[in-house]
């Protein structure tokens, strides 16, 4: 049976389904909804970490850290054009929160596997 891995976060009474966990079990009863993407309808992922500056540097540092990163080509022509400013320097590299990008603390968060096939023949 195949089972996806998913997380349920409630953030000021309203519930997000479908969020996909980022690092679990990384910082237990401190988690960041973080809503990310290129495009029109971004995705939502859950982050465990102490403060907010820690949620951004885990979601860079992990494997949808594409979603926020800036390619090492346009830090260059940034620093040229004088526009540097609008990306952050983590660890990880350079940052751009300013595009589809938005992060806000859980109230609470739970961890779902919910099957995605399922058979009852014998």
């Amino acid at each position: 049976m195949k089972v996806k891995f998913q997380s349920t976060c409630k953030v000021n009474g309203q519930e997000f389904d479908d969020c996909t966990p980022v690092n679990p079990g990384k910082c237990f009863g401190n988690a960041w909804l973080i809503s990310a993407g290129k495009g029109n309808w971004p995705s939502y992922f859950i982050v465990e970490a102490n403060s907010e500056i820690n949620a951004i540097e885990e979601f860079a540092a992990s494997k949808f850290g594409h979603l926020v990163l800036v390619d090492e080509t346009y830090i260059e022509e940034a620093k040229l054009e004088g526009y540097i400013g609008e990306y952050v320097l983590t660890p990880s590299g350079y940052i751009d929160l300013g595009y589809n990008f938005s992060i806000v603390k859980c109230d609470s968060f739970i961890y779902n596997f919910i099957p995605e096939t399922f058979s009852n023949s014998i």
